[in-house]
């Protein structure tokens, strides 16, 4: 089983007008989960929304802990995988998949996301996430000008990340993440995840090469980093941070960076899925000492170079400027 679900989970690589935003967060005693898990709120199809299954899930996990396994099965995938299908076939990659997760990180380990739960859904947090979500929301929109558009999902799952997107504007937190014990282990990153989902929206170059994965990914940690410095109250959030690299890891970059360097030279117009793995992974290294996810920090340069030519608020350019336009007047390629 677990095999099966690590086979999937390595297909998986983390990572706009809002009307409002919507969340179901009920309580109940005991376990916490929501008070009605089968109601379900959402905002038009242009909006940006938060879709809450997680209380539905654990409603369903706690209800069926001695029900036929046979039965079980097909109530997990009527209630649970067929009505949100396009966040877990990104997530886990098939339905097989989604049936050996529920068994696993549900059924088997329900008492861990019982006690999990209480973490975010006590009578005193209720609220804290979604408050705090909407305030990153209305903080990116004054930031960029742009309102992101699409789904963010809050789910128990494999555990395997924290937050990512799946594609087509899709988002999730995984609760069961183990790092995911409280509320700013989990918002760290919305900023982010965000920014993707404003600037897939806005930005029309259709390119899928190692440029469009580096500069989508750049200016994402730029705008996280920005965002935290500025209206986060965190004028010391790092770079290492936004990037999720320790300071070892940062050292390194700048010991090999003519070697980084070099190796984007020569591949930054593949679209090989191997090369483009190499820059977006974070378990693909080029060297045993340098991080994953290489392309996310020589992203960062792209958009500090092009900042530094062309001035402070340029950064926002490239919402909608085309990639070989922001890396030429960025002057990256002559460092």
């Amino acid at each position: 089983m677990l095999l099966l679900i690590n086979y999937y989970l390595l297909r998986f690589r983390r990572f706009q007008h809002v009307a409002s935003i919507f969340i179901l967060l009920g309580i109940l005693p005991v376990c916490g989960y929501g008070q009605n898990p089968e109601k379900e709120i959402r905002g038009d199809a242009d909006e940006l929304q938060i879709i809450d299954i997680s209380q539905k899930q654990l409603a369903l996990y706690n209800q069926h802990l001695a029900t036929d396994s046979v039965k079980r099965v097909k109530i997990f995938r009527d209630s649970l995988y067929y009505p949100y299908r396009d966040v877990w076939d990104g997530y886990l990659g098939s339905m097989k998949t989604f049936d050996a997760v529920a068994e696993y990180y549900g059924i088997r380990m329900i008492e861990k996301l019982n006690s999990k739960n209480r973490l975010f859904y006590s009578d005193k947090k209720a609220g804290e996430l979604l408050s705090a979500f909407n305030k990153v929301k209305e903080g990116m929109i004054e930031l960029t000008g742009y309102s992101p558009r699409g789904k963010w999902y809050l789910l128990y799952g494999a555990a395997q990340v924290n937050l990512g997107g799946v594609g087509d504007g899709v988002m999730f937190v995984d609760l069961s993440f183990p790092g995911n014990t409280d509320l700013p282990s989990v918002i760290n990153w919305f900023p982010h995840e965000l920014n993707h989902q404003i600037f897939d929206h806005t930005n029309k170059d259709t390119a899928t090469n190692v440029l469009e994965l580096c500069i989508n990914e750049g200016l994402a940690v730029y705008v996280n980093k920005l965002y935290w410095n500025r209206f986060g109250g965190k004028e010391d959030y790092s770079l290492a941070q936004s990037l999720s690299y320790t300071e070892k890891e940062m050292e390194a970059v700048g010991e090999n960076w003519d070697y980084i360097l070099d190796y984007f030279k020569n591949n930054y117009l593949s679209t090989d899925q191997k090369v483009k793995d190499s820059f977006g992974s974070r378990s693909v290294k080029l060297k045993p000492k340098l991080p994953g996810a290489i392309g996310y920090i020589i992203g960062y340069r792209i958009v500090e170079s092009y900042v530094e030519i062309n001035g402070s608020g340029s950064w926002k350019d490239i919402y909608i400027t085309g990639f070989e336009e922001v890396l030429d007047r960025s002057g990256f390629l002559m460092q």
